[in-house]
């Protein structure tokens, strides 16, 4: 998150100047410093299941649903891909 700030103003800072590939390089800072993170989180770092405590990964449907690894327990969320709070995300 930081990362994506720092490349939003080197970006916006080069971009009033005109060095567009310094620019660029910030846009893509930005970009890279907001969904790397998210990438990582979602894919590599589990949450915990509710039953067992086993690890619990993240399915992007309709509804984001959790599936533990070890026991196979799904946990329903009310969220949403991209949702700012429950049920309010874009339905996919």
């Amino acid at each position: 998150m930081i990362a994506g700030v720092f490349g939003a103003v080197i970006g916006f800072a080069s971009a009033a100047q005109a060095e567009w590939g310094i620019a660029f390089l910030g846009v893509a800072v930005l970009v890279l410093g907001l969904l790397l993170p998210h990438h990582v989180f979602s894919n590599f770092i589990p949450a915990r299941c509710p039953k067992c405590s086993g690890p619990a990964y993240p399915q992007r449907l309709k509804r984001i649903r959790f599936v533990c690894r070890k026991c196979g327990h799904c946990h329903q969320t009310n969220w949403t891909f991209g949702s700012r709070g429950p049920g309010r995300g874009i339905e996919s």
